[in-house]
């Protein structure tokens, strides 16, 4: 893992930039076809180390994750940023097919998940995200939070009022309303 990890750490320019994930799809291609031929340690236990050491590198080289960690940056230039700018096909093509939905490596993530329960994370600053995904998150945290509030609220009310629960206990209880008591 350690040659591909430094691989992926030196390539900052279109063209290692393909030699980059060229090394990826056929470090994943190989690890495929060790679970093909029945050896053992081959499939998704073979590509966990792969998800957990080298992956979250791939991440961060793609997306500029360690530019925008850096204080002095003026913004992000990953992979798919070079790339955007270099009018390098053949290095773009590459990309495009180690990220495809069919490609090695999301089909090597979904082997992973089929052979072995155990999840895998990875932090994804949201900053990362387009604007309007963000938003999205934001408004969704806002209404888990309102929710979260009012079932609090509504629960510590209960609490607060124990003659109320109690009757009303005892209405469900015989089926009928609950009693007022004086």
């Amino acid at each position: 893992y350690e040659e591909l990890e430094q691989l992926l750490q030196g390539a900052s320019s279109a063209g290692k930039i393909g030699k980059a994930c060229a090394a990826v799809e056929a470090f994943l291609q190989e690890r495929s076809n060790r679970q093909g031929d029945g050896e053992v340690g081959g499939g998704g236990s073979s590509l966990r180390p792969f998800f957990q050491r080298v992956f979250p590198l791939l991440l961060r080289r793609l997306f500029g994750l360690e530019e925008l960690a850096a204080a002095s940056s003026a913004g992000a230039k990953g992979w798919l940023h070079i790339l955007a700018h270099s009018g390098r096909e053949a290095d773009i093509a590459r990309v495009v097919r180690l990220l495809a939905p069919t490609g090695p490596l999301l089909s090597a993530l979904h082997e992973i998940d089929a052979d072995d329960q155990r999840a895998l994370t990875w932090e994804f600053p949201s900053e990362c995200l387009p604007p309007s995904t963000q938003r999205l998150l934001a408004l969704a945290a806002a209404a888990v939070t309102t929710t979260t509030t009012t079932t609090t609220t509504a629960a510590a009310a209960a609490a607060a009022s124990p003659s109320s629960s109690s009757s009303s206990s005892a209405a469900a209880a015989r089926g009928g309303p609950p009693l007022l008591e004086e």
